[in-house]
């Protein structure tokens, strides 16, 4: 995966602006599975020739102006969360520790990196309503001790992301957003016309500095979009932003004519679209070309959007680049090391006091690219019923490959809830998610015999019609490993299924647990153990504290959860809560050593939650025993002793939950917490 060329690779990422995308292919399916809706074969993408680009996105406006759509908000997306592995390919000296990860090989962006020897640690503080970025550079000393050896003080202002960290290149990218706005006090040009509206547009900022003690700036880019995500294969690092261009002819006046808005649409041209990029503060050029972005014909999107995938080799002199874009977008992007899935849908999902509705009869299509030696190639689409849920953070994590074989687990109600304190407090809406539905598709031909993902078979079914998850149920985990899924169900109690998915043909739930509570993470532990992190809740389901519990599912037919523990009460909160990286664990000698930082809340209204206390909670895990044994709480900082003023600005900004991440190192553990690192032997 580290050798792919990056003009078979940028696809990879191709993602993340709107839903509605790629039409679907052919369906396959088994007797009893679910109806697939089949549509023309509308799936295919090419690279844009001469005059397409700028004629794909002139249809899109006339069909705008029809349906009475103009400047649509952005819809959520999703990237599969494949969570950063702490240590570099060529330094390692030391047992590290790794954290929720998807699929191994692919680098995400991070708070706190470290190849063993050095550490690097962003950090953010809030000064008169200014934000401040610092990077800071350690070393371990001879008793494990972090040093710190020198830092930076990143520009004010931006949005802090993360920070990729390539010990081959010696190079650290730091990655932020920031915001440009464009007021009514200037007129700002748009295209061949100068309009004054209030507005303005998102652009990503990637600061390249060398990983020495003085973290020098190397080269400083900042490229129109919005930063979606990040990827580091090998020494290249592969950015994904989505553009959404201002167009003239989207922002015209009610009173403009028919004649007036066609003008305005045929004056369009490809530099009115694409996204600019200017390098250590040079006068911006275009980011790329029209020859550089795929286009789906078929596309009926209404979104006026563009993701780009910029590829920086971070061993070149002059950390060289190269770009491909998707005019259109997709809603979650899964990737492994040999295959790339684009999971679209061509509805919206609008949200309404939290609740997420999807239209009777919704699909999903799916769009398989595969990687062979070196080479990209498209390998045909699928079609599956249902969404990917409600959460975007969490809808990557329902697919996986084993085996050749892609498995999702999709959802076929029209209602479920977005905000966590319709669970925190009972007030659910009612008929909410019906039982979801789980797809196994693989490569192959369909019935008119053209390759495409053809559905092997779903679950319930005729012969087995038992549901996965009880009525009015959602699903809020779902952890695939090997030939197996473990899914996790809520509405009052907590329902953990055992898929058997070893026959692709004929999957099957092997069992499941009832307990109370939920869990939102579960870990793959050796020795047929799961850890889950979530919330307790009584049997009426009402969400209480953090839980983490032990389950042992060495006998799929009979899970048990052997040990669990509740901290705090209702909206207590874990880092995990907030980020993908939030826990990190480390098995070492018959043991996993788990790191958590969590929360504390006192019982208060919803609106007004007392923190009681903040730390980093540990666990162990004997593999052997199967217990779950606790340790100190590290770094815990007593909220009581705070007046109100200093509570608020060192509970929400020093003590950002969000910001909390630690990284174990031999013996050794580190806390990143309130702005600094702190060092603790385990």
């Amino acid at each position: 995966m580290n050798k792919l060329r990056f003009d078979t690779v940028l696809v990879v990422l191709l993602s993340v602006v709107g839903s509605q995308f790629l039409a679907s292919c052919g369906s396959g399916g088994v007797s009893g599975s679910p109806p697939v809706a089949t549509v023309p074969d509308e799936k295919s993408l090419a690279l844009a020739q001469p005059g397409e680009l700028a004629s794909f996105y002139k249809a899109v406006l006339r069909k705008r102006f029809v349906q009475g759509q103009w400047s649509g908000a952005m819809p959520q997306v999703a990237f599969a969360l494949t969570p950063t592995s702490a240590g570099g390919d060529n330094l390692a000296p030391s047992l590290i520790s790794g954290t929720n990860v998807q699929e191994t090989g692919v680098d995400e962006d991070d708070l706190l990196k470290s190849d063993g020897n050095r550490i690097y640690a962003l950090t953010r503080s809030i000064v008169g309503g200014i934000t401040s970025n610092r990077l800071s550079s350690y070393v371990r000393d001879s008793l494990g001790q972090a040093v710190l050896n020198g830092f930076t003080t990143l520009e004010p202002g931006y949005g802090l992301t993360g920070m990729q960290f390539s010990s081959q290149s010696n190079v650290i990218a730091v990655i932020s957003r920031t915001y440009k706005l464009l007021g009514a006090e200037a007129s700002a040009p748009i295209g061949s016309m100068t309009i004054a509206p209030s507005f303005g547009y998102s652009q990503t900022t990637i600061e390249l500095l060398s990983a020495e003690s003085n973290l020098p700036m190397r080269q400083k880019m900042v490229i129109d979009g919005n930063f979606l995500a990040s990827r580091l294969i090998g020494n290249t690092l592969y950015i994904a932003t989505t553009w959404a261009p201002q167009l003239a002819a989207d922002y015209l006046p009610a009173s403009t004519t028919v004649a007036q808005r066609e003008a305005a649409i045929e004056a369009l041209s490809v530099a009115d679209l694409v996204p600019k990029i200017s390098i250590n503060g040079a006068t911006p050029v275009a980011l790329l070309a029209e020859s550089d972005c795929f286009l789906q014909a078929k596309n009926t999107s209404l979104q006026i959007a563009m993701t780009s995938i910029i590829a920086i080799k971070l061993d070149s002199p002059n950390f060289d680049r190269n770009v491909r874009c998707l005019a259109g977008g997709n809603e979650a992007i899964y990737m492994t090391p040999q295959s790339i899935y684009l999971a679209t849908t061509r509805w919206e999902t609008p949200t309404q006091s939290g609740n997420v509705t999807f239209p009777e009869g919704v699909y999903t299509d799916i769009h398989k690219l595969s990687l062979t030696a070196g080479a990209l190639s498209y390998k045909g689409s699928g079609s599956v019923a249902g969404h990917l849920g409600w959460n975007p953070d969490a809808k990557s994590y329902r697919l996986s490959e084993h085996d050749g074989a892609l498995r999702i687990l999709s959802f076929t109600g029209t209602r479920g809830w977005a905000l966590p304190q319709l669970v925190a407090t009972g007030s659910l809406p009612t008929s909410a998610a019906s039982p979801a539905t789980l797809s196994i598709l693989k490569e192959g031909p369909d019935a008119t015999g053209k390759v495409s993902l053809v559905t092997q078979s779903t679950l319930p079914n005729a012969a087995r019609p038992a549901a996965i998850g009880k009525p009015n149920e959602q699903v809020f985990a779902v952890r695939f490993q090997g030939p197996k899924a473990y899914v996790v169900t809520f509405r009052q109690t907590d329902p953990l299924y055992v898929l058997d998915l070893s026959s692709i043909t004929d999957p099957k739930i092997a069992g499941e647990l009832n307990i109370t509570g939920f869990s939102d993470t579960l870990l793959q532990l050796p020795n047929n153990l799961m850890f889950g992190i979530g919330k307790s809740a009584d049997e009426n389901g009402i969400v209480g504290g953090v839980k983490v519990a032990l389950f042992d599912v060495s006998n799929p037919a009979a899970p048990t959860e052997v040990a669990s523990r509740i901290y705090g009460d209702r909206f207590s909160a874990t880092g995990q809560d907030y980020s993908n990286h939030g826990v990190n664990l480390l098995s070492i000698n018959g043991v996993t050593r788990i790191a958590l930082p969590i929360r504390l809340s006192k019982l208060g209204s919803q609106s007004n939650p007392t923190a009681n206390s903040q730390g980093l909670y540990r666990f162990e895990i004997n593999h052997s025993a199967k217990t779950l044994m606790e340790r100190s709480v590290l770094g815990n900082v007593d909220f009581s002793t705070f007046g109100a003023t200093e509570l608020v600005n060192s509970l929400w900004a020093t003590y950002d939950l969000s910001m909390e991440r630690s990284i174990q190192i031999d013996n050794s553990i580190y806390y990143l917490s309130g702005g600094r690192l702190a060092s603790y032997s385990w």
